[in-house]
């Protein structure tokens, strides 16, 4: 690999993939960022099998390739730099980072260690307002239980009809439930509890990086038990919570 690629984009999404990284992984590569460079793009992936985040930005691609790096520590290094154009390339087993007045080495693991982690495709569940989501999100997700002992209390309730998008949080002394219009929603009405950690992470996204007119899109992976939230260039996906 050996790319060029602007540090503020770079930063920015190290910050999203970060979001999917466990301080104390039980499988070393699951602390690093997998980063796959082809066809202009830079691709950032992480996840901690619960979650997973897929971040793209624009490069200028010498050679392409894929490598996994400490996504934490790459983070620090890389937040820490001025603004400009960085070099990232492979060497060896090394993953080096050159910037105007610095430059750093990193330890890397094999990007064929890194699991897989499904990509937004085909037509979405619902497409909306992602501020007005994010609105909906912060209306709903305090109500939701923080007690691991009923896991079906710590998800939202998420039903989606042709016309209207309901979330609903509970954990059993209190209620949220919060109605949102959409444009168009599927054939069959869709009925899931999805995790409220997972939608935090969601809501931070939309905050960092929507503006008032930017739509955020919802799929559905029933095969993997899975959904996934595309805003922009960046993805989320997340586990289902399994019950009533």
């Amino acid at each position: 690999m050996n790319i060029k690629v602007i540090q503020e984009k770079f930063a920015q999404a190290l910050v999203h993939t970060n979001k999917a990284i466990n301080s104390k992984p039980n499988i070393p590569v699951l602390s690093n960022v997998l980063l796959k460079a082809s066809n202009g793009v830079l691709e950032l992936s992480s996840t901690n099998l619960e979650i997973g985040v897929h971040a793209k930005i624009g490069a200028e691609i010498e050679e392409e390739g894929e490598i996994t790096v400490s996504a934490k520590i790459l983070y620090e290094f890389v937040n820490s730099l001025k603004p400009g154009k960085l070099e990232l390339k492979t060497d060896g087993q090394r993953f080096v980072v050159n910037s105007v007045d610095n430059n750093a080495e990193f330890f890397t693991i094999p990007s064929d260690e890194f699991p897989s982690i499904p990509i937004a495709s085909g037509q979405p569940l619902a497409t909306l307002n992602a501020l007005d989501f994010a609105d909906a999100l912060g209306k709903t997700t305090f109500a939701a239980s923080s007690d691991n002992a009923r896991p079906v209390l710590t998800g939202l309730l998420f039903k989606i009809t042709k016309r209207k998008l309901t979330l609903v949080g509970v954990d059993g002394f209190r209620l949220s439930q919060k109605v949102l219009d959409i444009t168009e929603g599927p054939e069959t009405d869709f009925k899931e509890i999805i995790p409220a950690r997972s939608l935090q992470d969601v809501t931070k996204i939309i905050r960092d990086i929507s503006s008032e007119k930017d739509e955020i899109e919802l799929y559905s992976l029933p095969e993997k038990n899975q959904v996934i939230f595309k805003i922009g260039d960046v993805e989320l996906a997340t586990r289902l919570i399994e019950g009533e």
